[in-house]
């Protein structure tokens, strides 16, 4: 690798390209926390009297507004500040109309009009800075343990432990109880809970804590009976415990697309040649399986009959039908999957945007392997899940999502798959991981360390 020289050109634009750290506000911490909160506790925040959609909006826009002042990781982004100044703005305005019943007052139009481009602004000001970068991975860590532990609790105990037993209830599968706690689903919780297995392996760099706090995530997953999750879950873990698959995916990048491209092949193919949208099984767990294959053979028909889609407002009812045993049922009640559901709003510009998540996804793991990761673990579970049918889980995709973009303007370093690479089970990996391509470079030298700190 080329060291730039103290003074030389490149040297200034490796530094000018990285992110600052900063000494976070306390005010900017405890919004942060309490967004992720309301996002991993979602259905609790209705307790409070204002609708949960609105509390979360207005919780992102303290990030902002936290995250652009004196004390917040975006003040070192010239520039950068007086936008987002106006985005807050226009967001506030936008509030003032959903508060007095605008036509954008409707779930859909808040959801994409305020609620997600203020997330994806929250993640670009937050991966402005490495110390905030950090801070919400350890906040994510932290508050997903805490409802992993909630769950598991839950699930042994057999009944709601704030008390929502009705809804604790319906979730019975096969007599076994599915673990909710505050969030919007148990498959909602268990994906929010898959997401925070990167950024714990991240954060926890030793052994003693890491892997106790992965199994508690792993337990919490498995408390919510929530089959799609464990089984990505599953499958990061097997990637980070495997130095040689890091490794080779480190060298042969390409592979991830690849593999991304093979697997949408594979489901359009079976889509389109195989499965039909009819289900035959009384089973409720057989049942459910059947029905995902059956949504899928409706989306080649969806993009051929409706290239451009619905639109953002509420889907045509009756139109797309699953033939049941007993009766012909609606897709639009329940749209088990993002693909499908990005089909029929967007149409083919759906599945492209998509796409484009997922690149970002992987592009952003040469980065931060955390925060990429997370990413596309959470877009990949979308095959199973409408994530932008749900506020919470939603919203903090989108999150990532624009902390991805973030990432994408700086050079790929040593904080990326690479350090997979090169951390084993048993030992500390070391020094933290840095955003900055000169000092992660073992052959730099101590002159150009200090000038990197």
């Amino acid at each position: 690798m080329t060291i730039a020289l103290r003074d030389s050109p490149e040297s200034a634009t490796a530094v000018a390209s990285r992110p600052e750290s900063t000494r976070l506000g306390l005010t900017f911490k405890v919004s942060v926390a309490a967004f992720l909160l309301g996002v991993y506790n979602f259905s609790l925040l209705a307790k409070t009297g204002v609708p949960g959609r609105v509390t979360l909006t207005a919780l992102l826009v303290l990030v902002l507004l936290m995250g652009i002042g004196p004390h917040g990781p975006v003040k070192a982004v010239p520039g950068m500040g007086y936008l987002l100044a106006l985005l807050v703005g226009a967001a506030g305005y936008t509030m003032s109309l959903l508060v007095s019943g605008s036509v954008l007052a409707d779930a859909n139009g808040q959801r994409f009009f305020v609620t997600f481009p203020l997330a994806i602004c929250a993640g670009c000001v937050i991966c402005s800075s490495r110390d905030a970068m950090n801070y919400l991975a350890r906040s994510i860590t932290a508050v997903a343990c805490l409802s992993a532990a909630l769950a598991v609790v839950e699930f042994a105990i057999g009944t709601s432990i704030f008390g929502r037993d009705a809804e604790f209830a319906s979730y019975f599968r096969d007599n076994s109880a599915r673990a909710v706690v505050g969030a919007e689903h148990p498959l909602i919780l268990g994906v929010l809970l898959g997401l925070a297995i990167p950024f714990a392996y991240a954060c926890l760099r030793a052994w003693w804590l890491r892997w106790p706090t992965m199994l508690l995530l792993m337990a919490g997953i498995y408390a919510t009976g929530s089959r799609g999750p464990l089984g990505i879950a599953v499958g990061v873990v097997i990637f980070m415990v495997l130095p040689g698959l890091a490794r080779f995916m480190a060298r042969h990048f390409g592979v991830l697309f690849l593999a991304a491209l093979i697997g949408l092949a594979t489901l359009w193919y079976y889509a389109s040649k195989v499965w039909q949208p009819v289900t035959s099984s009384s089973d409720a767990l057989a049942n459910s399986m059947e029905y995902r294959a059956a949504i899928y053979s409706l989306l080649p028909r969806i993009l051929l009959a409706r290239p451009l889609g619905y639109g953002l407002g509420d889907l045509p009812a009756n139109v797309w039908l699953i033939q049941a045993p007993d009766r012909a049922q609606d897709i639009t009640v329940t749209v088990d999957s993002q693909l499908v559901l990005s089909g029929m709003r967007l149409g083919w510009l759906g599945m492209a945007l998509l796409g484009v998540i997922l690149v970002v996804a992987v592009l952003a793991m040469r980065r931060r392997v955390d925060f990429g990761l997370s990413l596309f673990l959470i877009t990949g579970a979308g095959t199973f899940v409408a994530l932008d049918a749900w506020d919470g889980a939603g919203t903090l995709w989108m999150m990532l999502f624009g902390c991805g973009l973030r990432l994408l303007s700086y050079p790929p370093h040593g904080a990326g798959i690479a350090t997979i690479a090169h951390t084993h089970w048993d030992r500390d990996i070391g020094e933290p991981p840095t955003l900055d391509p000169v000092a992660s470079d073992p052959s730099t030298t101590v002159e150009q360390r200090d000038e990197y700190r």
